[in-house]
């Protein structure tokens, strides 16, 4: 995101990664399965995953156009799965 300039983008759907990736197991179609999903999914602390994603979102902010009529002042669409809210301070 560096390389785009401020206030690029209209609108901002992202997907961050859920960091998954520690020998785990799940459940899918019947069968048991890896959840490792390679390197770029691992991290090794809940303050490095929470530094990552007030890095990205802090860029998202810089980039995204603010419309000076509107009351709101920034707008993010964020696709996280429900193991992902507790990392984003939503509530249950």
């Amino acid at each position: 995101m560096p390389q785009f300039p401020a206030e690029y983008f209209h609108v901002i759907f992202a997907d961050p990664p859920y960091f998954l990736s520690n020998g785990g197991f799940s459940c899918s179609g019947g069968k048991k399965v890896s959840v490792n999903k390679g390197d770029w999914d691992k991290i090794s602390s809940l303050e490095e995953k929470h530094e990552f994603n007030r890095r990205w979102l802090r860029l998202t902010k810089r980039i995204y156009v603010a419309k000076k009529q509107s009351a709101a002042k920034f707008v993010l669409q964020i696709f996280y799965a429900r193991h992902g809210k507790h990392f984003m301070g939503a509530k249950k």
